[in-house]
């Protein structure tokens, strides 16, 4: 189940490079040079396993991600001098000592080692099984009825990102305007950003004929991108198409050639197009509903640090919420950070922060305690700001190295346990891959509060589920549907 996007002695030459690269930043670090290098090497080594020999999909997700959240963001604060977007809380200039920033590297250190430790593991206990190239079966209420599949599933995309548009039930940095009984808030929400995305890479995946698949995705382009600007999300059409342009990246053995980039021009067009869209429209709306000055907000402004102003500044600016989208939005560094600075870290807060039910909402024990001294200012009483510490954050509430590295090796040997109990369920690499996505950020990267991500694995689970009985219940209907076939005249 080897998911490989480059081929080892490339992926050699790319973290080699990176390794001297690194070495520009050890300069401008304040710690012991022992515990950089061990950083530096085994975050390599987490590139390395996820370019080259992941042994899932959600275990090559979280790899990245985390690899973007934590490498990336140091040498980028070493070497170029960039400020961390994130908040950081109780993490100050006088508290950034030499040894504080040993005990976040180190801490950093051990969560990497979990999650190669749980990709070797699960490579040995699955090398011996079937692989994702095995023959595909297709059920026939897919073959009979897919055209009417897919325009009930865009139909009903479509309709529930009308009503989140209109009563804000879940966008980026909105409180919720309606709040629906019986739950049915996270019941559209489920529909909204599980549902749709896990059918729609399923049913893809079931598609025979290359032209076909084409047009199909062009749905899902479409989907993707009026999500994005209902849930005002510039991430959203980003993981939406992301895990198939994986499968095609993988597919090819990194080769233009056979990309066939010509062959598919128009289908590259609609997907750059749809995302050049995206990143602007949202960035746009996101900038008006952001940045209203109201008197109470000028009051709050007043009382802002230097820092705060000019950070405030810098967030109106387009291209800098671009740069956030593509370094800034990755969860790693500055949780840790956070959470090392924070005087009432302990096995008592960790064991309520998992216990903790969220209200509507909410934005989580991270952003109200953690990060008591944050940036968040809210423009208006409608919007609502958070930042996200991820499984690696939380895991350091308790101030364990040893549950930091058990913790995300349990988590990820997990995730990808469930990858493959879906692949035999399935056999369909592109649900897969989706699937891998969502898991990966929501229950990893992007993890806010651990009882929503245990939430969102449920809502996976469920979509599997779905899709599995589907096909006995409809053999099981049509064995008892009502024969309307004439008979045979004589």
């Amino acid at each position: 189940m080897t998911v490989k996007i480059l081929n080892p002695q490339y992926g050699f030459v790319l973290v080699l490079f990176l390794f001297l690269l690194s070495l520009l930043g050890l300069n401008s670090y304040q710690g012991f040079s022992l515990h950089y290098f061990a950083f530096d090497i085994i975050w390599l080594a987490v590139l390395f396993s996820a370019l080259c020999c992941s042994q899932s999909y959600v275990i090559c997700y979280i790899q990245i991600m985390l690899f973007l959240g934590f490498w990336v963001k140091l040498m980028a604060h070493l070497i170029l001098g960039v400020f961390f977007v994130e908040p950081t809380g109780y993490w100050t200039s006088k508290f950034a000592n030499p040894e504080m920033w040993d005990q976040v590297l180190l801490t950093s250190s051990f969560a990497a080692s979990g999650v190669l430790l749980a990709n070797l593991l699960f490579f040995i206990g699955t090398k011996n099984g079937p692989q994702k190239k095995d023959e595909l079966n297709i059920p026939q209420w897919y073959l009979k009825h897919s055209n009417f599949l897919w325009y009930f599933l865009v139909l009903f995309g479509g309709t529930v990102n009308l009503i989140n548009s209109i009563y804000s039930i879940s966008v980026t940095g909105l409180r919720p305007q309606l709040v629906l009984p019986f739950h049915l808030n996270a019941l559209m929400i489920w529909g909204m950003v599980i549902v749709v995305p896990l059918c729609m890479a399923t049913f893809l995946g079931w598609e025979r004929e290359p032209e076909q698949k084409k047009k199909r995705f062009y749905w899902v382009c479409f989907m993707a991108f009026i999500t994005a600007l209902s849930a005002l999300s510039r991430a959203i059409y980003i993981f939406w198409t992301l895990p198939y342009l994986l499968i095609l990246i993988s597919g090819s053995n990194f080769s233009l050639r056979r990309l066939s980039l010509w062959e598919n021009r128009r289908v590259i067009f609609v997907y750059l197009t749809f995302a050049a869209l995206s990143l602007v429209l949202v960035s746009v709306i996101r900038a008006q509903y952001y940045t209203v000055d109201t008197v109470n907000t000028k009051q709050k402004i007043a009382t802002l640090t230097t820092p705060q102003l000019e950070e405030r500044v810098t967030e109106k600016k387009f291209s800098n919420q671009l740069k956030k989208l593509f370094v800034g939005r990755w969860v790693g560094l500055e949780a840790v950070m956070a959470t090392t600075a924070f005087p009432q870290s302990s096995w008592t807060f960790f064991k309520n922060s998992i216990l903790a039910k969220p209200s509507v909402g909410d934005v989580g024990c991270y952003t109200r305690y953690v990060l008591k001294l944050n940036k968040y200012v809210n423009a208006t009483p409608k919007t609502m700001f958070s930042s996200l510490p991820g499984l690696v954050g939380i895991l350091n509430y308790a101030h364990s190295h040893f549950l930091v590295f058990g913790g995300m090796f349990g988590v990820c040997f997990l995730l990808c346990a469930i990858e493959w109990m879906s692949f035999l369920m399935l056999r369909n690499k592109f649900l897969l891959s989706q699937l891998g996505l969502i898991l990966g950020y929501w229950c990893v990267s992007g993890l806010n509060i651990p009882y929503l991500g245990f939430i969102n694995l449920l809502e996976c689970l469920c979509v599997l589920l779905l899709l599995k009985l589907m096909d006995p219940c409809y053999n099981w209907l049509m064995k008892y549907w009502p024969n309307r076939s004439s008979p045979a005249i004589a």
